[in-house]
């Protein structure tokens, strides 16, 4: 805080955006840092810049049931600034709101969810999201029905607590891994689409898909204790010789896809940003065009290098 302080002592815009259009404020609440957020705001950061994904800084508080999550929704989030839109649909009124109703172990979690409350009451231009249901599995469906949910909880003894959720087709023929960690969001607000998804994957895919949901102990715990033991995790699953990975957690489980000993049991791999969620009609949005575009641009780039590869490979054999 005494560099950035003495930055300002000497007035360096604290607006100033980097090539993402995040700003400092953008990075301090991401980082969950009330004190930094307070200095910058007490000091002409605006609190209603946008990034490049139409994201405030309110957009990027993680959502933890704690004190600290309390003071930066209310440090960042007048109400002018709660019903702003990014690219995806989503204002941090949708985020907070859902979450405070379902922070508390699916219950509501008292002081956001009276915060909330208090908020529709006295500001008519926020409104409650609409929650889409998990919906009807298919009722002609006999395999999504069949489909058996177990759960368990696997140590790794790092800082993370990791539960497992497993969807067993009755006679599997491959093994899934689904990789989600609560770090921008928590499971309660991905929950209900994550086990809808491997539901159904077990039963189009006649697997066993098992979700890994990676909790961190502390807001000290590092991607890299994650990344660094997530062999050792994934052994432990008892998987077959090769699996497919879709991973949710915004690139912590890209490990697994270029790792020397596991990238050549993967039979396919999905990754997803899910840093934050999306209304319904996202998938429409130019923004998710954009995205689109570019992952087949990827994906392209990635086919041609496996195929000079497996070329290359022909020659020395």
């Amino acid at each position: 805080h005494a560099a950035v302080k003495a930055l300002l002592t000497v007035s360096v815009d604290p607006n100033v955006p980097d090539n993402r259009g995040t700003t400092c404020l953008h990075h301090s609440a991401l980082q969950r840092d009330v004190g930094m957020c307070e200095l910058l705001l007490d000091n002409g950061a605006c609190v209603d810049a946008v990034d490049r994904e139409g994201n405030v800084a309110a957009h990027m508080v993680p959502l933890w049931a704690e004190e600290a999550t309390m003071r930066l929704i209310t440090l960042l989030g007048p109400p002018s600034v709660l019903g702003r839109i990014n690219r995806a649909g989503v204002t941090p009124f949708d985020r907070l709101f859902i979450w405070a109703a379902n922070a508390s172990s699916g219950s509501p979690y008292t002081p956001a969810w009276e915060h909330v409350q208090q908020l529709l009451s006295e500001h008519p231009t926020l409104q409650a999201p609409t929650i889409a249901s998990e919906g009807v599995l298919d009722d002609e469906d006999a395999t999504v029905r069949s489909i058996v949910v177990s759960y368990r909880e696997v140590i790794i003894g790092l800082g993370w607590i990791v539960s497992v959720y497993t969807y067993a087709h009755p006679e599997p023929t491959t093994d899934v891994v689904v990789l989600y960690a609560t770090v921008m969001l928590p499971w309660c607000m991905a929950e209900a689409g994550v086990s809808r998804f491997a539901r159904h994957a077990a039963a189009k895919l006649s697997a066993r898909v098992q979700v890994v949901v990676a909790h961190p102990k502390d807001r000290h715990t590092t991607h890299d204790e994650w990344c660094d033991d997530l062999c050792t995790l994934l052994n432990r699953l008892e998987l077959r010789s090769r699996f497919g990975l879709v991973d949710v957690t915004s690139g912590m489980g890209t490990a697994v896809v270029w790792s020397g000993e596991l990238r050549g049991r993967l039979s396919f791999a999905l990754l997803v940003n899910a840093a934050g969620f999306w209304s319904e009609d996202y998938l429409d949005s130019p923004g998710h065009e954009a995205f689109a575009a570019t992952m087949r641009k990827y994906a392209a780039t990635f086919d041609s290098l496996e195929k000079a590869r497996g070329a290359d490979e022909q020659v020395v054999a």
